[in-house]
């Protein structure tokens, strides 16, 4: 939640069962009633305040909760990479992976304090694969 210097409030982030869709012009109303009640507990608004803008865009995530940092394997691919898949957080996520992303393209190594676990590789692509194929875990 920050304040915007005008006095307006952003609070952000609520993934309550997120439904699946590629339609960003359908709202997601659990998400957006659960903030507006947040907002109105934790800021104890006047009736006279109201939330004027919302968004429930597409998100991107990945089934082992990592984001995918890098080369696309393949022989076919080998010129293309990918920074994604930050389940809803890019901001927090974003700009060190880029930087990460900008390291591996260049031939540098990456600092070891990275968490490798964002990395592709095919070991993760086959159980990332394997776990579509798998189900849900309910």
């Amino acid at each position: 939640m920050i304040q915007r210097p005008a006095g307006d409030v952003i609070i952000g982030r609520a993934n309550l069962g997120r439904k699946a869709t590629s339609d960003d012009s359908e709202l997601d109303i659990a998400p957006h009633a659960h903030l507006e009640g947040a907002v109105t507990a934790a800021l104890k608004w006047d009736n006279d305040m109201t939330v004027t803008h919302g968004w429930s865009g597409i998100l991107g995530f990945t089934q082992d909760g990592n984001p995918l940092v890098g080369r696309i394997p393949g022989h076919d691919k080998s010129h293309q990479w990918v920074c994604g898949g930050y389940h809803g957080v890019g901001m927090v996520k974003a700009f060190r992976t880029a930087q990460v992303l900008a390291m591996l393209v260049v031939g540098e190594v990456i600092p070891a304090s990275f968490p490798q676990t964002m990395l592709i590789t095919d070991t993760r692509l086959l159980a990332l694969e394997a776990s579509l194929k798998q189900g849900p875990k309910l």
